[in-house]
């Protein structure tokens, strides 16, 4: 049912929705307060004039893959003294393959098409294990952290009448959303996430948004 209604979307709230911007596409219209609801403040469009498939990629490569997976492989690599390479992201290579057809890179529902069938074809290269395993990237409990490890943390936090996300945000509107996700009805654990930090943030450099 989620998949049917996703098609329904414009390709840039698909994005928003599938990365965990907005989960279920009303959360940050619900609880912002209206001085922060700017027209002018939009997740950038696709620059990407190929498929749509093409464009989620695009955006995949301005925003998902430096702010997030590259910052993660950066920061923990370096905490543990290690030099870590990315030979996918050489550009030249990056270049031609960013040029190829869409049916290339997901095909039948497979991902990374081209590459599982380059190694297929140099037997002992990878085991069948590997070539047919699903996509795996760098998930963390963060759904239970939000509503067990972290809920004092929360109701500390956001939560409290004197948060200092409270001048930015309806804290009813978030507190009717945090015992939403608690309860198991939604799964809102990234978005949470979010303001949870930047709760933690303004608290740590003294700040009070007004």
């Amino acid at each position: 049912r989620r998949v049917f209604g996703d098609l329904k979307r414009n390709p840039n709230d698909l994005y928003r929705r599938w990365r965990h911007l907005d989960p279920n596409g009303s959360f940050w219209e619900k609880i912002l307060r209206e001085d922060f609801k700017s027209p002018g403040v939009e997740f950038p469009r696709s620059k990407s004039s190929g498929s749509p498939h093409d464009g989620l990629l695009e955006r995949d490569v301005r925003f998902y893959l430096p702010s997030d997976l590259l910052e993660k492989v950066d920061t923990m690599s370096m905490a543990h003294s290690l030099e870590v390479r990315v030979p996918w992201l050489d550009p030249v290579l990056f270049e031609v393959v960013a040029h190829f057809p869409s049916t290339l890179k997901i095909n039948g529902g497979i991902t990374k098409w081209l590459l599982r069938k380059s190694a297929e074809k140099r037997a002992g290269w990878l085991p069948q294990s590997v070539l047919r395993a699903k996509k795996q990237g760098f998930a963390i409990p963060i759904h239970r952290w939000i509503s067990n490890e972290l809920a004092g943390l929360f109701h500390e936090g956001p939560l409290d009448r004197n948060s200092r996300v409270a001048p930015l945000m309806d804290l009813v509107s978030l507190r009717r959303y945090y015992e939403a996700h608690r309860a198991g009805h939604i799964r809102l654990g990234h978005a949470l996430w979010a303001v949870l930090v930047l709760d933690i943030w303004l608290r740590q450099n003294g700040l009070e948004p007004s």
